[in-house]
């Protein structure tokens, strides 16, 4: 938890100074009043999410109710497994949450964003934490994997989304063959569109190869940057504040 803990810290202080110096997209002049939305709703959601390391590294070592006992792939091998695996998994989560319109109805609160930051990452509705621990907790669980087979995708997970979401420019020579591997900024500036058609691709969490097998992948090299990001029914002042919000589902 200490590690996971100081990793996020560290990864936003790097990319909050990126972002000054290699600023993609002017923001709003309200930048600091959605500051205090998404800290406010990563605060919360970082309480629920307190205890879910430990969660997995009892379930890594007891392994209750393991269906596949992957420890005995080893450190280095079950870590890359786990990986592939942890990863397809959040890639199915994060489309159903754009299919399934009880997880829409969670997950729009992270799409409501009118722009696009590194504080974007923090921003989803508790309930969607929720239900996300819940599920990958099961699936921790039913696989047995060890605690040093999990922890590198939890770390990797962790940083890339924060960097996917930073309102930062690479230079396309070093942004057009990492498309290949990882989620970019690039990339997932696409899902963040507030054009419907873009806002339903580019799914994947840490790797682009479950968008590019599904057919769900839509290049950077395709399309112009997103004219505009968020959502049309939630554009108001009102509508991004914290207690609409934490209201959201129910609107």
């Amino acid at each position: 938890m200490g590690l996971y803990g100081v990793v996020t810290l560290a990864a936003v202080a790097v990319l909050l100074a990126l972002e000054v110096f290699f600023t993609r997209n002017e923001p709003h002049p309200s930048r600091y009043d959605r500051w205090y939305g998404n800290v406010a709703l990563g605060f919360t959601n970082e309480l629920i999410r307190f205890g879910w390391p430990l969660l997995l590294l009892y379930l890594a070592v007891a392994q209750p109710v393991a269906m596949v006992d992957a420890s005995v792939l080893g450190p280095t091998l079950g870590a890359l497994v786990a990986i592939l695996l942890m990863d397809l998994a959040a890639y199915w989560l994060h489309r159903l949450s754009h299919l399934w319109p009880w997880l829409w109805r969670l997950h729009r609160t992270h799409h409501s964003d009118l722009d696009l930051d590194v504080t974007t990452t923090f921003r989803h509705h508790p309930g969607e934490i929720g239900v996300h621990l819940i599920l990958v907790t099961a699936m921790v669980g039913a696989l047995g994997f060890t605690a040093a087979q999990l922890l590198p995708y939890i770390l990797l997970s962790r940083c890339v989304s924060l960097w996917s979401h930073a309102n930062i420019r690479l230079p396309a020579a070093m942004e057009r063959p990492l498309t290949w591997i990882l989620v970019t900024p690039r990339v997932h500036q696409i899902h963040h569109s507030a054009w419907r058609p873009e806002t339903d691709s580019n799914y994947g969490q840490v790797l682009t190869l479950w968008d590019r097998l599904f057919h769900t992948y839509v290049s950077p090299n395709d399309v112009p940057c997103p004219a505009r990001f968020g959502l049309e029914r939630f554009r108001s002042v009102d509508d991004q504040r914290l207690g609409a919000l934490f209201a959201q589902p129910i609107r």
